[in-house]
């Protein structure tokens, strides 16, 4: 009897799996569906993401982070959406809220900004996002992409530099 050979997958050692949480601030769903896009692509390409509501997170969670992506949507004239209202407010003013004195370094991060050009603040909230986690003190690891109401190509460019990044 001829035993089958041992199958070469089990002798491959195991492919290390990065965690990533996504963030999300959206008014309308586009940014939600986008993060739940990049996270579909994250995990093919080896990644642990979470995919996470940015009015469920706070500063204090975001220093325990490893590798975060953020996508946020301005709306009307440089406004938040509803659920990126309070942690905008609590990266934005540093010394009135409990929080760590600065996010680590090691947490690397990029956002993708959604909005409308045709509005003087276009992508305010995810530019204010950006610079507010440089502040903190986390690094960035692919420039910030600015999406208009046809953002699917400059989405999928963000999204593969930000992957190709933290890998």
């Amino acid at each position: 009897m001829v035993m089958p050979a041992a199958s070469s997958v089990a002798s491959l050692p195991a492919r290390p799996s990065l965690p990533l949480t996504i963030l999300f601030g959206t008014e309308t769903g586009t940014a939600q569906m986008l993060a739940e896009r990049a996270a579909e692509q994250a995990t093919s390409r080896g990644f642990v993401p979470q995919v996470v509501d940015m009015a469920e997170v706070d500063v204090i969670r975001l220093a325990t982070e490893e590798n975060l992506l953020v996508v946020v949507s301005t709306y009307g004239y440089g406004e938040r959406p509803g659920n990126a209202v309070e942690l905008h407010a609590a990266l934005s003013s540093r010394g009135s809220t409990p929080a760590p004195a600065s996010l680590p370094s090691t947490l690397k991060f990029s956002v993708c900004a959604l909005g409308d050009e045709s509005y003087a603040d276009f992508c305010q909230c995810g530019r204010d996002f950006d610079a507010y986690l440089a502040e903190w003190g986390a690094t960035r690891i692919a420039p910030r992409a600015d999406c208009t109401l046809d953002y699917e190509e400059t989405f999928d460019t963000w999204l593969a530099r930000a992957l190709d990044a933290l890998r």
